[in-house]
């Protein structure tokens, strides 16, 4: 389970900032004598049935495992600025890969888009100046180092900016244990079976 708060910061003169953001989760189940549990987070643009969910500032969302929405937010704001989505998830998860696509329509300037770890660290960043379509590859990681938590932020500082729409699609695989609980308590209890032969053996 992951949930996504969204925020928002802007200053002088006169931008208007629209973001479409997709999010699905779907479980996936790996063919190792190991069975990992692996769910997938990934964006749907397609994908009309999406429940559809109008951000606010400062507001909280959950997505649950099988379940897609849409997230839209539309901003007129005097000047620079930048939109933010924070995820954090109740367990550890690695990300094994993501991908972003970003579409921008409208003048602006300096428009940043990146993540930023809770521990302060930016996986990947990108300044683009015109076009309509730019992508970008991220990998990152929801662990206790991180505070389980992964900001997604968008930036500008120019007059009149308009962010078309954003999908974003990420690639969620469960950490696994070295050793299952239940398997490791059956090493011990062969362990201490074999140390207890042992010994019978040097007293024969």
């Amino acid at each position: 389970m992951l949930k996504i708060k969204h925020c928002s910061h802007m200053c002088d003169l006169r931008a208007c900032l629209s973001i479409l953001f997709l999010v699905g989760v779907r479980r996936m189940l790996t063919k190792i004598k190991t069975t990992l549990a692996a769910v997938a987070l990934f964006a749907m643009p397609m994908m009309a049935s999406a429940a559809t969910v109008n951000l606010v500032d400062g507001g909280t969302n959950t997505i649950q495992l099988g379940d897609n929405y849409e997230y839209l937010t539309t901003v007129t704001t005097p000047g620079a600025g930048f939109r933010e989505f924070t995820l954090t998830s109740s367990s550890e998860i690695a990300l094994a890969s993501s991908f972003v696509a970003l579409e921008f329509t409208g003048v602006f300037n300096n428009l940043k888009y990146f993540i930023v770890t809770a521990a302060g660290q930016i996986d990947a960043t990108a300044e683009v100046a015109s076009g309509p379509v730019r992508s970008y590859s991220l990998d990152t990681i929801f662990d206790s180092v991180n505070g389980y938590t992964q900001t997604m932020k968008v930036t500008w500082d120019s007059v009149n900016v308009k962010l078309g729409s954003t999908t974003a699609q990420f690639n969620i695989q469960a950490v696994p244990s070295e050793v299952p609980v239940p398997a490791a308590g059956l090493l011990l209890i062969s362990a201490l079976g074999g140390v207890a032969a042992l010994r019978r053996r040097r007293k024969a």
